[in-house]
């Protein structure tokens, strides 16, 4: 599994080390590279973009798959239950989304 997609204790397990290492080595490497953003999304952004990398959040990447499936005329409980989250989830990702019909979603709700 990519490091981008493993959680603290997803990469403590595969390395045999405890959450706590985990945690103090991704603290020290957003300090070797100087990043004192506040936030995870905003420190992992900088690190990114000093990488020169494309970082992309994962609720970014849930509003990018809601649109295609939206994109493919799924409806808003189709899309919950595809993708495992309830439709009340949806409807948030959809309001920001700012589509037409998520107000109706949520009003329905």
């Amino acid at each position: 599994m990519p490091p981008a997609n493993c959680t603290y204790p997803e990469m403590a397990q595969e390395l045999g080390v405890s959450k706590i290492i985990i945690r103090t080595d991704v603290i020290a490497i957003y300090r070797a590279h100087g990043i004192k953003a506040k936030g995870s999304t905003a420190r992992k952004r900088a690190l990114a973009e000093k990488l020169g990398v494309n970082y992309v959040s994962k609720a970014e990447r849930i509003r990018t798959s809601v649109s295609e499936l939206r994109e493919k005329g799924l409806t808003w409980k189709q899309i919950a239950q595809q993708m495992g989250m309830h439709e009340t989830t949806a409807g948030r990702y959809a309001q920001k989304l700012k589509t037409v019909e998520a107000p109706e979603l949520v009003a329905t709700i």
